[in-house]
């Protein structure tokens, strides 16, 4: 991440700051009506590391950890070339950076879920991975 990325990152951090010389973090959870999901519902599998671009199309559940963000694919520079519809980053740091209609670089894990792509950052199993500005 170079200099200006990372204060671009920091400029866009809503959720921590400083109170009378005390740090505090704020992080949105959902209630237990809005999580929908049920454990073991959903398979996933993984299709190894993958480095693509595209455009944020949908960035209203980026503030939950993990984040999401519906993206627009525009090129696949590493792995599979498939149709990948979101990216998830259990990384705070990618938390509510990024907005609809930028465009970005992002490196990690592949996965198919439900018969639709994604790729994840946060994992073990991939090297090296991140999401900036292009």
């Amino acid at each position: 991440m170079s200099r200006r990325q990372a204060e671009v990152f920091a400029a866009r951090k809503w959720n921590y700051g400083f109170y009378d010389k005390t740090y505090f973090s704020v992080h949105p959870t959902r209630t237990d009506a809005e999580i929908t999901d049920v454990y073991g519902r959903v398979q996933y599998t993984g299709m190894g590391a993958a480095t693509i671009q595209a455009e944020i199309t949908d960035s209203s559940e980026s503030m939950f950890l993990p984040a999401t963000y519906n993206i627009t694919l525009t090129d696949v520079i590493e792995g599979e070339d498939v149709p990948v519809e979101k990216i998830v980053s259990y990384e705070g740091i990618y938390c509510d950076v990024f907005a609809e209609g930028e465009n970005i670089e992002a490196r990690g894990r592949l996965e198919k879920v439900d018969g639709k792509y994604r790729l994840v950052l946060g994992t073990l199993e991939v090297k090296n991975q991140y999401m900036n500005f292009i």
